[in-house]
């Protein structure tokens, strides 16, 4: 989504990922070998391969941006072993800024990012958490189903993304949503990829109001009018919490964040 946003704006960009076909992906880097890329997107996982290391050491590489960095830290939310892998980066291409990016970085976590990537004498920005526009709810869970309907019910036709904690809670709350009569669909890392891609395009181009997920939706989407974000659960930590609901109302108008929870979920 993000790749679509720059290119209908004249910004020469692209990515490699699982979806692309082997035809996309040998067009994608003769563009990178070329010259003709400004930003290309890519997962760690490919980042730290050799032959993509070996890629990179051709083109001119001119800057390094990690998202999500507090995936790198032990201490935060999300931590992820590949993520660990990039500190190689620095003695790879010594001479290329490295920059790290994340949207939840307690002081720990902060100090973790700069020592897991060796970054001389960074400068550290930080910016702040506060979002005006968003309001927060917290409910107690007595009808999931019936208070997740009441919620969207209150905003029809307005896009929403429901959170759940497991792969059967998206399906399941997604058929009662649809046999309620709501533009509704399921999405987690369980679905097969051009599932995935069909329902995360569909919400984009507003074909779906509600999406109900795991965390596996919500990176890189960027639909700026989303005015509910729920969770049908208590998430694992505040850190996370915060980083979900803020995909809440990001055209800065009111949104609402409303947590139903119960002792069960503790």
């Amino acid at each position: 989504d993000q790749v679509d946003g720059l290119v209908a704006n004249g910004y020469a960009a692209a990515a490699l990922h699982s979806l692309v076909s082997p035809a996309e992906q040998r067009e994608v880097e003769a563009k990178l070998m070329a010259g003709e890329l400004r930003l290309l997107f890519v997962a760690p996982e490919r980042l730290v391969s050799e032959p993509f290391l070996a890629l990179l050491d051709r083109a001119n590489l001119g800057a390094i941006a990690i998202d999500e960095a507090h995936c790198i830290s032990q201490w935060g939310h999300d931590f992820r072993p590949e993520y660990r892998q990039l500190a190689q980066l620095r003695g790879r291409f010594p001479e290329v800024a490295v920059h790290a990016f994340t949207a939840t970085a307690t002081e720990p976590v902060r100090r973790d990012i700069i020592a897991q990537l060796g970054l001389r004498d960074p400068l550290v920005i930080v910016g702040p958490f506060d979002r005006p526009n968003l309001t927060y709810r917290i409910q107690p869970r007595l009808d999931r189903e019936g208070q997740l309907l009441e919620l969207l019910r209150a905003r029809s036709g307005q896009a929403a993304i429901a959170y759940c904690q497991s792969r059967a809670d998206t399906e399941s709350l997604a058929a009662a949503l649809q046999a309620a009569g709501i533009r509704a669909a399921a999405y987690h890392a369980g679905l097969e990829g051009g599932v995935r891609q069909q329902v995360q395009e569909a919400f984009l181009a507003e074909h779906l109001d509600v999406v109900v997920a795991t965390v596996a939706f919500g990176m890189g989407i960027d639909r700026s009018d989303v005015r509910l974000v729920v969770h049908v659960a208590a998430p694992k930590t505040i850190e996370h919490y915060q980083q979900v609901t803020g995909r809440a109302g990001r055209d800065g108008l009111p949104a609402d964040c409303v947590l139903l929870y119960s002792a069960a979920d503790v």
